[in-house]
């Protein structure tokens, strides 16, 4: 429960919409798979169906549910903690799991620990079905372990199979994905993890997986036979391994699925056939993370960009007419006010179609958050921030928190609203159903960002 907001709660970091979108919570959909076919679940998202506590406390009970799987989110944390506590009073007799991004810290694990029965740290481990056993301690139950004990892991991906998650069970008028064709769409993860480790960022720290060719084809029959068209794929960088992806784009392209897809991607990992498979399988949207113009700057936290496969894949991508949505980081250390200006001049310049302006936020586990407390700036227990800032903005060495407000939504405006821009976006919209989810975003995305107000000013298209 977090009121108004549109908050998404993950394993990895949580965030809140930039927009009108609300992603459909897919760690959620992962661990459907996990769960035993004979077995009923209950999935219960308080954001999509404005639930307050006393709806979910209601649902609970009228269920009577062997085991309580509660997703916190570390920019929510005190409302979450709440409503944790309640769960436990009225739950005590039942397994009650938590995960969250809060958890990649020792201190969230230690104050949740006597309200639950373990904190879940990968979703593709968990077996659900030992919940049965009552004889069972909680701490010998699989995919059950602490965050701390995670280090990081080896860049040579391990195959895991998955199964089949419940598709049907996530389904939500609600849930918009920003960069759809259809509104209607579904989640599917071909690899968990990341290979790559950019220190601002904590995905590097779980366990780098992918899932077999024959385990991602069964679930895409089972998602084209519930008649969907649209699909966003999971992977927090899509690609890896090639032979294996590739073996599911070929599939993709000879079963006739006919999908529309979007994801992550990493631009070292450009490569003219994978992307031309990927095109011919139906992918019309890339999100690549660029970070900030100043490439070398970012190699102080681990990011790499190659600068040749970075212009091959946004110039390869024009001419096929596959999206590109740039991320950029609005306060990394280190970058002045002019860098940061610099940086959303770089983004109206590129040929990208769509621009998600990030402020860095001291996530747990991430090395912006360890340095600021080695610096005194936070303490563990100071929690409440996301990259939208609509709470709580960390100031950088070179940045007030002011600042960097402003210079995120100044950049929203700087790209969104010159004139060609908003043309192009017009006349690439191929449906009255795509027009409909870019301009509920477009509204959202403005309000967020303090612009509604001021649309139509002069000053703005200068």
């Amino acid at each position: 429960v977090s009121g108004k907001r549109k908050l998404m709660r993950n394993f990895d970091c949580a965030s809140e919409s930039k927009g009108n979108y609300l992603y459909q919570p897919y760690d959620f959909l992962l661990l459907s798979a996990k769960i035993p076919k004979s077995w009923k679940l209950i999935f219960l998202d308080a954001v999509a169906e404005h639930y307050n506590t006393q709806d979910l406390i209601s649902k609970c009970e009228s269920n009577n549910p062997l085991v309580i799987v509660i997703a916190m989110a570390d920019a929510n944390w005190n409302k979450d903690l709440e409503f944790l506590k309640r769960i436990k009073k009225l739950f005590a007799d039942k397994y009650i799991l938590v995960f969250g991004d809060s958890f990649f810290e020792q201190s969230a694990i230690d104050i949740v620990r006597p309200y639950v029965s373990g904190v879940i740290d990968n979703p593709l481990d968990v077996d659900f079905s030992e919940y049965a056993d009552p004889g069972l301690k909680s701490t010998e139950l699989s995919g059950i372990k602490s965050f701390s004990k995670l280090e990081k892991v080896s860049k040579k991906p391990k195959s895991r199979l998955l199964g089949l998650p419940r598709h049907e069970s996530f389904v939500s008028k609600s849930y918009r994905w920003p960069f759809a064709e259809f509104k209607r769409y579904t989640t599917v993860f071909t690899a968990w993890g990341c290979p790559y480790s950019c220190s601002y960022c904590i995905m590097a720290k779980f366990p780098n997986l992918y899932r077999p060719v024959n385990d991602v084809i069964e679930e895409l029959d089972y998602v084209h036979e519930l008649g969907y068209k649209e699909i966003y794929i999971g992977d927090r960088s899509f690609g890896l391994p090639k032979k294996n992806v590739e073996s599911i784009l070929l599939a993709m392209i000879q079963k006739k699925y006919n999908f529309r897809w979007s994801s992550y991607f990493h631009p070292n990992q450009y490569d003219p056939k994978t992307l031309e498979l990927m095109k011919e399988s139906g992918c019309h949207t890339l999100i690549i993370g660029i970070e900030s113009k100043k490439f070398d700057h970012l190699k102080n936290f681990s990011r790499t960009i190659r600068h040749d496969d970075f212009y091959n894949l946004l110039n390869h991508s024009k001419r096929l007419g596959i999206k590109i949505c740039g991320d950029f980081l609005i306060g990394l250390p280190g970058e002045s006010y002019d860098d940061v200006i610099e940086t959303i001049k770089f983004s109206c310049k590129i040929p990208i179609d769509y621009a998600s302006f990030n402020i860095v936020a001291p996530l747990s586990g991430s090395s912006i958050r360890s340095e600021a407390i080695k610096e005194g700036k936070l303490n563990e227990n100071d929690r409440h921030f996301d990259s939208l800032g609509a709470e709580r903005v960390l100031a950088s060495d070179k940045l007030s928190s002011r600042e960097l407000l402003f210079l995120r939504n100044y950049a929203v405006k700087r790209f969104y609203l010159r004139p060609t821009y908003l043309f192009k976006r017009l006349i690439t919209i191929k449906s009255f159903e795509q027009f409909f989810i870019q301009f509920q975003e477009m509204l959202q995305l403005f309000k967020k960002s303090k612009l509604l107000g001021v649309l139509f000013r002069r000053s703005l298209w200068r």
